[in-house]
């Protein structure tokens, strides 16, 4: 990822500083939402102070200057540096801008970090129009500029050096802008609207495939593709706490049973669920599950243009592929094809495989013919698997001619072409290159705003301020369709029912019942019955979790305690029973209610099933150990455990002995 260095220099005796550091904010907010990884240092020619000991070299002739940020990534405290910037700690002289550039040049040379290729080294000077630039000659400050490695790239804003009548200062730098390779210079007004709305970042082009277009077996012409139009997606959020700290996501992965055991990341691999039950599949499985390609781009055939529909060619993504190959002959024969397509009005249909192994996709090629160069537009077609099927009404009723002209006159002032119309354009202003997405442009607004203002709440956006397109009156046009078609207001549907409102005695008696037009929806059934839900003893378990959920732990146990009670009347399985006692146990002890279960445990002991169960599993009170408000140690569970074993025991003697008795009878 590119790290560009950005040297803010910043004329704080200017006359229109608050509009110079408002265009300051907006850019510096800009570059850390975008590309955080940025160096941006800050400047202030004008201060009461002189602080240059970031600056190495002779310093002495450096005052009313003062370094208030390094190159270092931007943050917040460079942005509240710029935000507090007030005329009160400024001296009324004018400094010499071009010591400013000094130290800026400074900072670049003692900068060692690692240069990227794609990297930035950029230096804004934001002043006036009454600004004051030392020296005649720029020759030498320009030279260093051009040396460096990537060269600078100077943006002076704020004085309009366009204008006819300038002054000497204005002029020099005017001249140091002609001796700069990469400069430019814009005046306030254009920088407030560059950096009043946010612009994605720009990323080099880079081909999306590199191959050849087969034409039958033997003709191969060598194109390049570039992505024309993919959705943009803008900064997401990440997740961090309440104090903006990072946080870093740890995943793991468990049974779903009641054990909750954690499962180890290599013996994790993808199943489908088929019904109730997974079906593995394996890695090996998967790699053979999927057919190998190799890369393509081959012309199955063409077609007339007519016969790919609108909707098909109506993507959200598109491509453009041209010719860069060396050779003259290939290069005609590329243009040559297109140039065939497009006398003949037809389009190219053909097999494109982006890279190895990836999945192959059926796309139309439409020509494009310039002047300068030949393309093909390549847009993907869907399969039949991919089209949705929707059944429409018929419309019955004829539309007659003073319906029509309310139309035709409504359509005609909505139209942004029309050229009657008073500051119309050839085109109209409705185009993609001048129209932001506005859920980008909102999110970096609200991003921005909690940044300045953090204890501030966020404002209602409205959508329209972000899409600048002109309002039309078109009230009267309206009106009159109103009038012809009888457009009248649609009244909202009836709120939902639930079960309980629908099936009350008097609408259940009533001879015109509503259920003709009853609907399954229309019943809340989780709204109604969600508090009623009970732990049943067909499968307790799952109604526990069920419950667990809805009403509470200390709910559910309290239902699961009547339910081992009720198993234990009946004398149900003792699988079903030692599975609820365990869950029982398992939920109160990690839900820090130990006092619940060892209740339960004391008043259902003298259960004879329960007993030899909790016996033969092992299971005895909560300890203190086990969960904090338990009333049991543990020498107290051993105890208890063991001495009902004990009686247990005997009692089992004691019918031996009665055997024995009733044998020697």
């Amino acid at each position: 990822m590119s790290s560009s260095k950005i040297v803010i220099v910043l004329d704080i005796t200017s006359d229109i500083l608050s509009e110079l550091t408002d265009i300051a904010t907006n850019f510096i907010l800009e570059r850390m939402y975008n590309t955080p990884n940025n160096k941006i240092a800050l400047i202030l020619l004008g201060t009461v102070d002189t602080e240059v000991s970031l600056v190495n070299g002779n310093v002495d002739h450096l005052d009313h200057m003062k370094v208030e940020h390094p190159l270092l990534p931007g943050n917040t405290e460079l942005i509240n540096k710029v935000k507090n910037i007030r005329s009160e700690g400024r001296i009324n002289d004018r400094v010499d801008v071009k010591a400013g550039l000094e130290i800026a040049l400074r900072l670049f040379h003692q900068e060692t970090s690692k240069t990227h290729w794609m990297s930035e080294n950029r230096i804004m000077l934001l002043t006036d129009q009454n600004t004051r630039y030392g020296g005649s000659s720029s020759e030498d400050i320009a030279k260093e500029m051009n040396m460096l490695k990537p060269a600078i790239n100077l943006m002076i804003i704020g004085p309009d050096l366009d204008e006819d009548q300038l002054t000497e200062n204005c002029k020099a730098l005017l001249h140091l802008c002609e001796k700069v390779d990469n400069s430019g210079h814009i005046s306030i007004r254009d920088a407030k609207d560059i950096t009043g709305s946010y612009k994605t970042k720009k990323v080099k082009q880079q081909t999306t495939f590199k191959g050849c277009l087969e034409i039958g077996s033997n003709l191969k012409l060598p194109v390049n593709g570039y992505t024309k139009v993919m959705p943009c997606k803008g900064v997401s959020l990440n997740k961090c706490d309440s104090s903006g700290n990072a946080l870093v996501r740890d995943r793991t992965y468990h049974e779903e049973s009641q054990d909750n055991k954690a499962v180890d990341p290599d013996l994790i691999i993808k199943g489908y669920k088929y019904g109730k039950e997974y079906i593995p599949i394996s890695k090996i499985d998967e790699s053979l599950r999927k057919r190998q390609y190799d890369k393509e781009l081959s012309l199955i055939c063409t077609t007339d243009r007519k016969n790919i529909r609108k909707e098909e060619i109506t993507s959200t993504t598109s491509w453009v592929l041209c010719s860069v190959s060396s050779d003259d002959t290939a290069k005609k024969a590329l243009a040559a094809f297109i140039r065939g397509l497009y006398d003949k009005d037809l389009v190219a249909i053909c097999r494109y495989i982006k890279k190895d192994d990836a999945a192959p996709k059926i796309c139309a090629l439409a020509p494009s013919v310039g002047e300068l160069n030949h393309k093909l537009y390549m847009v993907e077609l869907p399969y039949a698997d991919d089209l949705k099927q929707a059944e429409f009404p018929r419309i019955k009723a004829k539309v007659n001619e003073a319906q029509l002209g309310a139309v035709d006159k409504l359509i005609d002032k909505l139209d942004l072409d029309n050229s009657d119309r008073v500051g119309a354009k050839a085109g109209g202003p409705f185009k993609a290159t001048h129209l932001h997405n506005p859920q980008i442009q909102r999110r970096f607004d609200c991003v921005k705003h909690k940044a300045l203002h953090p204890d501030e709440v966020l404002a209602l956006g409205d959508v329209s301020q972000y899409l600048n397109i002109p309002s039309i009156d078109c009230e009267e046009e309206v009106d009159a369709l109103k009038v012809e078609f009888g457009i009248v207001k649609i009244e909202p549907k009836a709120v939902k029912r639930t079960a309980d409102e629908m099936f009350k005695d008097d609408i259940m008696n009533q001879d015109n019942t509503d259920f003709k037009h009853f609907k399954t929806e229309d019943i809340s059934l989780d709204d109604h019955l969600g508090l009623e839900v009970k732990i049943g003893t067909a499968d307790p378990v799952s109604d526990f979790s069920l419950v667990r959920n809805k009403q509470g732990l200390d709910v559910a146990c309290n239902g699961l305690t009547e339910v081992i009670k009720t198993l234990l009347h009946h004398n149900q399985s003792s699988d079903k029973l030692l599975s609820c006692v365990t869950l029982l146990r398992s939920s109160c002890c990690h839900g820090n209610i130990p006092c619940l279960f060892n209740e339960f445990l004391r008043s259902t002991w003298s259960d004879n099933l329960l007993k030899s169960l909790c016996t033969r599993e092992k299971i005895s009170l909560i300890t203190r150990d086990e969960a904090e408000g338990s009333d049991a140690s543990q020498n107290d569970a051993d105890a208890f455990l063991c001495h009902e074993a004990i009686k247990t025991e005997e009692s089992e003697d004691v019918m031996d002995d009665d055997d024995d008795l009733l044998d020697d009878l």
